[in-house]
């Protein structure tokens, strides 16, 4: 896991450097608690609404290959912090990337991409995020 103070830095250098995809991805994974391999597989059919919430549920896990003991993430909007407010970064991505999601209901699998290459992508994007920038995250990752 990371500190709460790295979260908060790679939203703002998503939003700083438009990097809708980092900041979607990055609010999902914290908001579901999940492994990046879990954000990657995430489609239309896998979301809910709730009352107030999204609910997230898995087609499958790591754990649970099968999917038969699988329990739904509730993931609320964030009104006092819209960099933190996964419905919004949601609403964003499925704007900037709407051609994408017409012929695939997978939010981050893009035609011609690997089955996969999310979670790679991902971790290259963070990377640029960080890059010159170390100083901002290393006191707070300190153990």
């Amino acid at each position: 896991p990371i500190p709460l103070p790295v979260y908060r830095f790679l939203l703002r250098r998503s939003i700083e450097t438009n990097n809708i995809f980092a900041w979607t991805w990055t609010l999902l994974q914290w908001n579901c608690m999940a492994r990046s391999a879990s954000i990657d597989c995430l489609a239309f059919h896998n979301f809910g609404l709730g009352t107030d919430l999204l609910i997230i549920k898995y087609d499958e896990t790591k754990a649970d290959k099968a999917g038969e003991k699988l329990s739904e993430k509730n993931v609320y909007a964030n009104p006092f912090d819209w960099t933190m407010c996964s419905w919004l970064a949601l609403g964003v991505y499925c704007f900037v990337f709407q051609g994408n999601l017409v012929e695939n209901e997978r939010l981050f699998l893009k035609k011609g991409t690997k089955e996969g290459a999310g979670p790679t992508k991902y971790h290259e994007q963070v990377v640029g995020l960080v890059r010159g920038r170390e100083d901002n995250i290393s006191t707070p990752m300190k153990v």
